[in-house]
Formats: C-alpha cells, sequence, structure tokens
C-alpha cells in the first residue's frame, strides 16, 4: 500500500458486524480487501463470537483491520452505532457479516460523491444470492437521486451493504435508531431522516451480493405491521415527519409495502 499516495485519498471506514458466522466473515472481509479503492480501515465489532476471531484476523495480516469485541445482547444495531463511534473515515460503509462487496464499489461510488458536500449517501443496486445461486438483482424498483425525502418517505429502498455517507451525516442527524421495536428497519428511517437534509445519489450497476438464508435477522424477525406503525409514530413524535406527510406519503407506502407486495406474489403464483 502506498501511504504518500493515500494521503490524497479520503479515508474510508468499513464497518463489519459479526457474530459466529467465520466462514462467511472472511469472505465479507476478503472482499473489502479486494476492493480497487485501497485507503479504508476495517473495523469488525463483534458480539463475543464463540471461535477464536483473534485467530482469523491476525491471518489476514493486514493492519487495516480493527478488531472490538462488544456484547450487544442480541441487538446488532449497538454493534453498528459502535463501529460508526470509532470510525476515523470521512466516509462510512457497512458490510454485514454474512455479505460481500464487488472489487469496485468503493472507488466507482466515490466518485460519485463528486466533492459535492450536499450529497450525503451513495447507493446502488445488489445482487441476490440463495442457494449459491445468484437470482435478481434488489431493489426492484427505479433508484432514487437528488433530493428525495418524499419518496423515500413511501419507499426507503436502500440496501444498506450498498451504502456509503458522508461522515457529516452522522454528525447532522445522529446515529442509526437501536429501539428494538425498530429492529430490521433501522436503516429505513436513518434513510429518510438523512434525505432531509441532503441529497441521495445512486448507480443501477450492484455493487455488493446479499446472502439470503434462513438466519438472516431480517427474515427471522420480519417486519411486522405494527413494527411500520410504531416506526411511523416515532417519526411523527420526532418531528421527522409532518402529520399531513405521513397521510400523502408513509401511510400509503406502508400500505403497500405490508399488503402490496403478498398480492402481487399470490397473483402471479396464481398465473403460473
Amino acid at each position: 500500500m502506498n501511504n504518500n499516495k493515500n494521503k490524497t485519498k479520503p479515508l474510508i471506514s468499513v464497518i463489519v458486524t459479526t457474530y459466529n458466522r467465520k466462514n462467511e466473515l472472511k469472505q465479507a472481509v476478503k472482499s473489502i480487501l479486494a476492493q480497487t479503492f485501497d485507503n479504508f480501515e476495517i473495523i469488525i465489532v463483534d458480539n463475543y463470537s464463540d471461535y477464536n476471531i483473534h485467530k482469523l484476523i491476525n491471518s489476514f495480516k493486514d493492519l487495516r483491520i480493527v478488531l472490538i469485541q462488544n456484547h450487544n445482547n442480541g441487538n446488532y444495531v449497538i454493534s453498528r452505532n459502535l463501529g460508526i463511534k470509532k470510525a476515523k473515515g470521512s466516509f462510512i460503509a457497512f458490510c454485514d457479516d454474512d455479505d460481500y462487496w464487488l472489487p469496485h464499489k468503493l472507488e466507482s461510488q466515490l466518485k460519485l460523491f463528486d466533492n459535492k458536500k450536499d450529497v450525503g449517501l451513495v447507493y446502488s443496486k445488489c445482487y441476490m444470492l440463495k442457494n449459491n445461486k445468484i437470482y435478481r438483482t434488489a431493489p426492484n424498483m427505479k433508484l432514487y437521486n437528488g433530493y428525495v425525502f418524499h419518496k423515500m418517505i413511501v419507499i426507503p429502498s436502500v440496501p444498506i451493504l450498498t451504502a456509503l455517507v458522508r461522515r457529516e451525516v452522522f454528525n447532522k442527524i445522529g446515529l442509526f435508531n437501536k429501539d428494538r421495536a425498530v429492529i430490521c428497519q433501522e436503516d429505513n428511517e436513518f434513510w429518510i431522516r438523512l434525505s432531509k437534509y441532503f441529497k441521495v445519489k445512486s448507480s443501477e450497476e450492484p455493487t455488493a451480493v446479499y446472502r439470503e438464508h434462513t438466519g438472516n435477522f431480517a427474515n427471522e424477525h420480519g417486519i411486522t405491521f405494527k413494527a411500520r406503525l410504531y416506526l411511523h409514530r416515532h417519526m411523527l413524535r420526532m418531528k421527522t415527519i409532518s402529520l399531513l406527510e405521513w397521510f400523502c406519503f408513509a401511510l400509503p407506502g406502508m400500505i403497500f409495502s405490508h399488503f402490496g407486495r403478498k398480492v402481487i406474489f399470490i397473483f402471479r403464483r396464481f398465473i403460473q
């Protein structure tokens, strides 16, 4: 690594949360180390896995990797926020232990910021991997660009494994909501808050791979209608959105997300 050359590059902090996924974590870290952009630090926040994670990390022989162990009591958001607090970078990215990146991710996304301070988030589509096969890209919708607060209220669909966030965003709006009542959608709430103050830019080209399996926290717990209502009440209480914005944007988006997709799925099954 050329240290003199990296002095002219912004530092990117990559937050990796992990617990008892040794093989998946190894692949995730390898995919980060294989990036074409090399001025980054990897902050691994481990919920005290039951294997020798220190041995695994040392096997990479890379001083850019920092290991933090912290009990999160089953709440991965606590680990993610701790990683952000420890981060030194001007930009922050996320790669959970069961996901991995494509080599061009950081380099291509950093270019999209184009030194514009009003851009707070760059993201992209991702590949969906199931049973060791990529079967589609997600999200299945046109990605957002510009000031898109009201679009985010309707459908805040940003795959966190593709996100690259400017450090100033956290200084402005704070960290992810660690309330257990909004687990699995704390990132959606964060994108909504972000888009209220910053522009968003995106790329349709996938930059990461999401591993879909029964062990996914989102698949295990899902996002219930009750949890969505709690999130909306929270946003109203915190004045993230107004009552008018809730009625015109958030409520229709919640109804479609919870019921519309199920109707579409049933219809597709019926016509097959």
